[in-house]
């Protein structure tokens, strides 16, 4: 299957590239690096990007709604952004290998065009995360997701390696 993200101009390369690669196991022989697999590579080139910023997001929407929490984001994002350093590495690594396996030869023409459509989904996934807070009409309702919200990120709840399993098999390999 190919990434939903992906543009028009991009597919074609996404096809040819998956059947290639698809004969391949989920795992290298010697256990290191996992071959290459779109599907899952898109989630882990993403993840680490998407869940840091839907963070930022969610806490800044819910800095608005008590002092507390305004206060807390900053300590917050830098304890988080320190405990998944590895994990955000090892993201933009799969990243930089999906763009590289898309984009080929013609790098000036899709290169721009790999970037622009995965800051679009990254982008979109994003908005939806604090879209959904918004659309809480309950005040008490709001600042009691928002205190789980800011207790999840402290405890570690909301760290890359807890949101996609797949992703994080995937991003395993790739941490240095």
């Amino acid at each position: 299957s190919r990434p939903v993200w992906m543009s028009a101009e991009m597919r074609g390369f996404a096809v040819v590239l998956c059947c290639l690669l698809s004969a391949g196991t989920a795992f290298a022989a010697d256990g290191g690096k996992p071959d290459f697999d779109f599907e899952t590579g898109g989630s882990a080139a993403a993840v680490g990007e998407v869940t840091e910023r839907s963070i930022r997001g969610e806490l800044a929407f819910c800095g608005g709604e008590a002092k507390d929490i305004a206060k807390a984001t900053p300590k917050l994002v830098t304890q988080w952004r320190k405990r998944n350093a590895a994990w955000l590495s090892a993201s933009l690594r799969v990243r930089a290998e999906m763009r590289a396996r898309l984009v080929g030869s013609d790098a000036a023409n899709n290169g721009p065009i790999f970037d622009r459509d995965f800051e679009q989904a990254i982008a979109g996934v994003v908005q939806r995360s604090t879209d959904r807070l918004r659309t809480i009409a309950d005040p008490a309702q709001r600042l009691t997701i928002c205190r789980d919200l800011m207790k999840d990120v402290k405890d570690g709840r909301r760290d890359v390696s807890t949101v996609n399993e797949k992703a994080t098999a995937m991003l395993r390999g790739y941490m240095k």
